[in-house]
């Protein structure tokens, strides 16, 4: 093995060798080329200058060597100028290639800068899915928490999870409906009823969950702040954005869509009324899903 390394090793050397000796050896011819171009240019004009019969003359000139080696040193600086023009055109080629491998470098970090902020995006994002769904399993209510105007034959069972916010929205939507029957009694036309109800939406929510609103407020603020962390990230593309929150839609019921829905209708339901509605998370929900058709209209008219 030692003698196989030893043996390449050498033959590297002599190929090293072998071409320096060659480039050298190029050099050298050019500069003798340069040198004898002078010599046989001296001659030529020294011949075209001098008939025959003025050979004698033409013999004197052979004492003017320094004419000679002026021409050489001509030659010498002509031969220098066209080596450092040669290097000054390789050092321009370095200088574009060193150029272009920074600027690929440079991608590359950015690339990598932007994959390492992703994962760490998507880990914060995933965490934050668990804690909605822990949240979801941990919500326990009951009528207690509701301020109800009849009371149920199931004044005492307790809903917890997904089933919690089933519960939930269809009390409010039953106290919303009798609210309906009240003001038709009193024979308030349509554009009253349009009026009041754009005014009163959230209020109604805020006042039936009052007292549940402890209880639902850390998943609603949970949401929010997923939503949050998707609009901000400026390493991800807006239908990268809107793939998460495909993502996070999916994890919500029917249910937690419709009281989203209203819970965005509330004074303080201003920044995730914009956000929802910005990236169309509640695009799927009807009119006729609602508590009322005319309330679709009203939040889509919602600032």
């Amino acid at each position: 093995m030692k003698g196989r390394l030893k043996s390449f090793f050498i033959k590297r050397v002599d190929i090293d060798v072998e071409e320096n000796v060659g480039l050298k050896a190029t050099e050298e011819i050019k500069l003798l080329n340069v040198f004898c171009t002078v010599f046989i240019v001296w001659i030529a004009f020294g011949v075209a200058m001098f008939s025959y019969d003025d050979r004698g003359t033409f013999g004197d000139m052979f004492g003017s060597i320094n004419t000679l080696f002026s021409g050489f040193a001509f030659g010498g600086i002509i031969y220098t100028i066209y080596q450092q023009r040669a290097e000054f055109r390789l050092q321009r080629e370095e200088l574009r290639l060193q150029r272009e491998e920074v600027a690929r470098a440079n991608e590359a970090l950015q690339e990598q800068v932007k994959v390492t902020n992703v994962q760490r995006f998507e880990s914060t994002f995933f965490n934050m899915i668990d804690l909605h769904n822990n949240l979801v399993k941990e919500l326990v209510v009951s009528e207690e928490d509701l301020k109800l105007w009849v009371i149920t034959k199931d004044h005492d069972k307790i809903y917890t999870g997904k089933e919690a916010f089933s519960y939930l929205y269809n009390q409010f939507k039953d106290q919303e409906v009798r609210m309906r029957k009240l003001t038709e009694e009193e024979r308030v036309d349509a554009a009253q009823f349009y009026a009041i109800r754009s005014e009163a939406m959230g209020e109604t929510y805020l006042s039936f969950f009052k007292d549940a609103e402890k209880k639902i407020q850390p998943y609603y603020k949970n949401l929010l702040n997923m939503i949050s962390i998707i609009h901000e990230n400026n390493w991800i593309e807006d239908e990268e954005k809107k793939y998460y929150l495909r993502i996070l839609e999916s994890q919500l019921s029917p249910d937690e869509l419709l009281m989203l829905f209203y819970k965005n209708m509330t004074k303080k339901g201003g920044e995730m009324r914009s956000l929802t509605k910005r990236y169309s998370l509640l695009k799927d929900i009807r009119g006729e899903d609602l508590i009322y058709e005319e309330d679709l209209i009203i939040y889509n008219n919602a600032e």
